[in-house]
């Protein structure tokens, strides 16, 4: 079923109604102090937020993502992700948290970058994408949850990764160790360019920047340190249709009117900083 993997973090793991800590039960289930029960699927994730009333992404969105990660767009990202936090963390067994986790790429990256001694925690409050990150029995313990009450405990974590995904900064510094690290990725202004200037007439906001989260993030972390890494790669028309389909800032925009034929590349465009409790 799965839960072999929920061992070696039940013990980061609290009940998200009292707050207790969790145990395993025989009958795959994480079952706190009060009896507040929460089962393990047989699919290997476990549905901490069953009463939370989930986002509008539906499944068809994240397993366009899951394609077009799968096809290298976004391996640059990933590895700069890894790379940032590896000069930062001192553990040679790590926990590690991917905040808002989605279908799965980051998450399974720091797991293979960071090894078998690694401990990985996935989580989002769909329960769709978690279902798609949860698939082949990987190492990866994953997690519906909500991330403004997150049922883990205080001071567990090394990093947090948070990519592309609104964050809550006070619960991710409850629950990094002192001297742990954020790891967060946004998009930069060039980011999926050619899609924007594609349909530049129907979105509502103008130019992107990066600039209001990065002062948002200044003004709760010490910045350790912070990067921009740009790539342009050939696009073709299949995988072109799985970028118009997982982007948010085309959500209200009939993709089938956009005049596209002319796009033969994507740009990935990637602000990252890494940052401490100030």
């Amino acid at each position: 079923m799965g839960t072999e993997k929920f061992k070696t973090v039940v013990p980061l793991l609290r009940c998200p109604v009292c707050g207790g800590t969790m145990e395993e039960k025989e009958h795959a289930s994480l079952v706190c102090a009060l009896g507040h029960c929460f089962d393990l699927a047989k699919k290997g994730y476990v549905n901490f937020a069953p009463q939370k009333r989930h986002g509008p992404y539906g499944a068809a969105l994240f397993e366009s993502r899951q394609r077009a990660f799968r096809a290298g767009f976004y391996d640059m990202p990933l590895t700069a992700l890894c790379e940032a936090a590896a000069r930062h963390i001192k553990n040679t067994q790590p926990a590690l948290l991917d905040a808002g986790c989605g279908e799965g790429f980051y998450a399974l990256g720091l797991k293979r970058y960071f090894g078998a001694s690694s401990r990985v925690i996935g989580f989002d409050l769909e329960k769709e994408a978690v279902r798609i990150a949860a698939r082949g029995n990987n190492d990866v313990a994953w997690l519906v949850a909500d991330m403004t009450r997150l049922p883990l405990q205080d001071a567990c974590f090394d990093a947090v990764f948070n990519v592309f995904s609104p964050a809550a900064y006070a619960e991710f510094k409850r629950v990094l160790k002192p001297g742990g690290v954020i790891v967060k990725a946004v998009p930069g202004e060039r980011y999926l360019i050619e899609i924007r200037q594609a349909a530049q007439e129907k979105l509502k906001s103008g130019a992107y920047s990066p600039a209001r989260v990065s002062e948002h993030f200044k003004a709760h972390w010490s910045v350790l340190e912070q990067f921009r890494i740009t790539e342009t790669l050939p696009v073709a028309p299949e995988q072109l249709k799985d970028f118009l389909a997982l982007t948010p800032m085309l959500f209200n925009v009939d993709t089938e009117k956009l005049s596209t034929e002319h796009i033969k590349e994507i740009t990935i465009d990637v602000e990252i900083m890494v940052g401490a409790s100030a």
